[in-house]
């Protein structure tokens, strides 16, 4: 009769603690809703949990089922692969995430309530290893506001917090970094760090950086946190990873390598570019995307690395990896870089929406490193035979101000090379380069497609173009010039070595704003090889460019621009001995500064109608200027030049294909040779 009065009691007691269990996570804290917004993913856009738990309507749900189906429980399949979706859908589903992210930022931040009936409590760890007990007992810990139950018997191994001296914590929504580390002191805690993401990933529940924690790395250990397979790891809005100040040349703060379906939710990590005590390396990276399929970050802050924000790709030097496959990185921001914002070594269907990147390169009085680029494309080399593959890299609308060079496509390898930038790319004051596209092998496929790109502020060369005609093709379809800018130079390079190859397959449309005057191009002495790329200028822009031919001496090896060049608006040569094609533009019009040379505007196998001006306003006319290329009968003779010294004179002309050119106007005297 006692033992079943005892029973009676327990089964009381156990319904009691239940009771209020379920009154403790009735109002849940703000760092829980931002941590258990799923077990296996992103299950808040995918099934509405989240939101199912708040009595909300989840649209991220309704968005996602829309486009993919129910389908399972990986991630990524549930988000989906934003890189294959139209654009309003893409946009669409990146707003109903954001949206349900909102939602939980609003919810109340209220703490649990000690629950009211709980017959048993202890302050702390301490106080509750301390108590008499038997297999079974239940206590609650009112520091970290949770259950324990005394298990003997227990298979887990102990780690001092989650299971210490024979107690194991309850399984929670989430687990706490502050359960196992501490905060705020500038000490090593990486490995406490560890032990507690690895233990909330074993119970399929997210893991929580809810405050300040420093780490440190060495040679033989170089990276905070690694990213498990199946487990979600959240940052709250005060919680960071900081490494403690190194000499270390390499080191990783976020690395995901060899794992599968994995969350990373508000990053924020800090590196050591502000604290380094070396002066070599490069490869000190925020975030490292190595070997991995199905991995999603959400808002990731990446501040001061020594190396890459952000660095995606296959493990150099080995033999056997793989890409990054289905890899998404939603609205990163990235600011003290000092080699590149974001690298992209190798990559399959990786998509990167609306980052933000600055400060890249020389800030803070701290040197750079190169490439410098804001946002690098550069694949690796062969690795034993394997290529790394660069297979459907989308990019949407991505920010990047104040860094030496904004973006980079290079390749110089054959293989299939596919990029896209969606929306419109923002760039503003780069010190040196834009955007640079290098390309030198002709067998390679792909192509670079990129939508719309504005340039603002300062820089120092708009384009460089070293892209060759036989590979993939690369096409930008609008780059907006802005007024406050003052020359957009274009160079026609290249950084390595070409050979004798066509530099082509390359497409530009320039949309310079009316009350700019800007320097379309700027080549620096003779190239041995072809240009044949297609420059398009936008109506808009009529009359308001110019040109600036610097040490061209021969035009024999070097078409100026090749027979696919068109730039409507006018042009002005104003060097000491400019050697151009008509190619150029519909009006060219030669301002002499000096008395060295002619100007020679070469018109040959061009067919469309061009006026050549000298400009009244030159202050030399000893030589004048001179069109080159034409088919005219005079005297019985057939004449293929005609010059003029004399200022205001101009000629409208068209050649024809087999026939004599057609002279539609001529104002002032020329002579014709």
């Amino acid at each position: 009769m006692d033992d079943q009065r005892l029973d009676n009691e327990k089964q009381n007691q156990t319904a009691e603690r239940g009771e209020s269990e379920k009154r403790t996570h009735d109002k849940w804290s703000r760092r829980d809703l931002l941590a258990a917004i799923g077990i296996t993913g992103v299950t808040f856009a995918a099934t509405g949990g989240v939101s199912q738990a708040l009595g909300q309507a989840n649209p991220a749900a309704t968005a996602a089922l829309s486009v993919y189906g129910k389908g399972g429980g990986n991630p990524h399949e549930q988000i989906g692969d934003l890189s294959s979706l139209k654009t309003a859908d893409k946009s669409s589903l990146v707003g109903a995430i954001n949206e349900t992210f909102l939602q939980l930022e609003a919810v109340s931040t209220a703490g649990v309530d000690e629950p009211a009936a709980i017959t048993r409590t202890a302050a702390d760890l301490a106080e509750l290893i301390a108590l008499d007990a038997e297999d079974g007992d239940r206590v609650f810990v009112r520091s970290i506001e949770t259950f324990y139950t005394y298990t003997p018997s227990t298979a887990e191994e102990e780690n001092g917090v989650t299971v210490t001296s024979s107690w194991v914590m309850d399984i929670q929504h989430a687990y706490y970094a502050s359960w196992f580390a501490t905060p705020h002191i500038e000490e090593d805690q990486k490995s406490q760090l560890r032990t507690g993401y690895a233990y909330a990933a074993s119970k399929g529940r997210p893991f929580v950086i809810d405050a300040v924690f420093y780490g440190a790395v060495d040679s033989g250990d170089t990276c905070l946190l690694s990213v498990l397979s199946n487990s979600v790891l959240s940052f709250t809005e005060n919680g960071w990873l900081k490494l403690l100040g190194s000499s270390n040349t390499v080191y990783q703060l976020i690395k995901t390598y060899r794992v599968e379906n994995a969350v990373v939710i508000n990053a924020k990590v800090e590196g050591d570019r502000l604290r380094h005590s070396g002066t070599t390396g490069e490869w000190g990276h925020g975030i490292q995307i190595l070997d991995c399929k199905h991995i999603y970050f959400h808002k990731p802050r990446i501040v001061d690395c020594w190396g890459d924000g952000i660095d995606i790709g296959r493990l150099a030097n080995v033999v056997g990896g793989y890409e990054p496959t289905n890899v998404t990185i939603f609205e990163p921001y990235i600011s003290g870089a000092r080699r590149n914002g974001i690298s992209s070594r190798s990559f399959v269907n990786v998509s990167i929406i609306r980052p933000y990147i600055e400060k890249v390169g020389d800030y803070d009085g701290v040197k750079g490193t190169f490439p410098k680029a804001g946002i690098d494309i550069e694949p690796n080399n062969a690795l034993g035979g394997e290529l790394p593959e660069c297979i459907n890299l989308l990019i949407e609308s991505p920010t990047i101000q104040d860094v030496y060079a904004g973006l980079y496509c290079v390749n110089y390898q054959e293989r299939r090379y596919e990029v896209r930038i969606t929306g419109t790319m923002k760039l503003y004051n780069t010190t040196n380069t834009c955007l640079g596209f290098f390309s030198t092998q002709t067998g390679s496929t792909g192509f670079v497609d990129i939508d719309n790109v504005m340039v603002s502020g300062t820089f120092y060369m708009g384009l460089q173009n070293g892209w060759v005609k036989s590979g993939c093709r690369c096409r930008i379809k609008n780059v907006e010039i802005a007024r406050s800018v003052t020359a957009f130079p274009m160079r026609h390079t290249y950084n390595g070595t070409v050979g004798n190859e066509t530099i082509g397959a390359f497409e530009v449309t320039l949309n310079v704003h009316e009350n700019c005057n800007a320097i379309l191009a700027w080549y620096a002495g003779d190239l041995p090889y072809r240009q044949e790329s297609r420059y398009l200028c936008a109506p808009n822009s009529e009359r308001k460019l110019s040109l600036y031919a610097a040490g061209l001496t021969t035009l024999a090896q070097f078409p100026f621009f090749g027979s696919t060049f068109k730039l409507d608006g006018e042009t002005v040569l104003d060097q000491s001995s400019p050697k151009i094609t008509v190619r150029a533009c519909s009006t060219v019009r030669y301002k002499a500064t000096t008395d060295i040379v002619a100007g020679e505007i070469r018109t040959d196998r061009d067919f469309s109608v061009r006026k050549v001006v000298f400009d009244p306003e030159s202050t030399h006319t000893t030589y004048g200027v001179s069109v080159n290329g034409l088919n005219i009968t005079l005297d019985g003779a057939i004449k293929t030049i005609a010059s003029t010294t004399q200022r205001g004179a101009s000629i409208t002309f068209r050649n024809m294909d087999g026939a004599e050119t057609k002279i539609l106007e001529l104002v002032g005297d020329w002579t014709f040779s």
